[in-house]
């Protein structure tokens, strides 16, 4: 299994990448030994403007972890999580892509993006998880409606 060298790889993800060695861990750091592999975290609400910290594991991946100013509601929240991962894109020259997803929630701030191929990489179901947010199963619904 393998994308072409040239076609980066944009994932978003609900889970921190040092948390545990797991599904997207196993993959993503296999095609980051051929192509650039951004990993994109939930993002942490602890700032008073947002910004990127940008770090690049020892696999190759980059990881991405965004911080957002606190109390933001949801709207608030989406509009500042596309303008990060915008800045992503645009500042690492991102054209040839695969919009990689293990959170559906994500849907809502990259619905613009135009990425070569869309993977939906569900590992479990979230909206079973305590916590999930309300519009989980919406969300997936939606997401697997922009898979052709």
């Amino acid at each position: 299994m393998g994308t072409p060298a040239h076609v980066d790889i944009l994932c978003l993800s609900h889970l921190r990448w040092n948390f545990v060695f797991q599904r997207p861990q196993h993959l993503l750091t296999r095609f980051a030994r051929r192509q650039r592999v951004f990993y994109v975290e939930e993002p942490v609400e602890d700032a008073a403007a947002g910004y990127l910290e940008i770090s690049r594991d020892p696999s190759g991946v980059l990881v991405v972890v965004p911080h957002v100013p606190c109390g933001l509601d949801a709207t608030a929240r989406d509009r500042e999580m596309r303008a990060l991962v915008d800045s992503v894109v645009r500042s690492h020259q991102l054209t040839s892509f695969v919009l990689w997803y293990y959170t559906p929630m994500a849907l809502a701030f990259t619905t613009h993006l135009r990425p070569a191929a869309i993977v939906y990489d569900c590992m479990d179901e979230l909206s079973a998880f305590a916590g999930a947010p309300a519009g989980m199963l919406a969300a997936e619904r939606a997401l697997i409606a922009t898979i052709p």
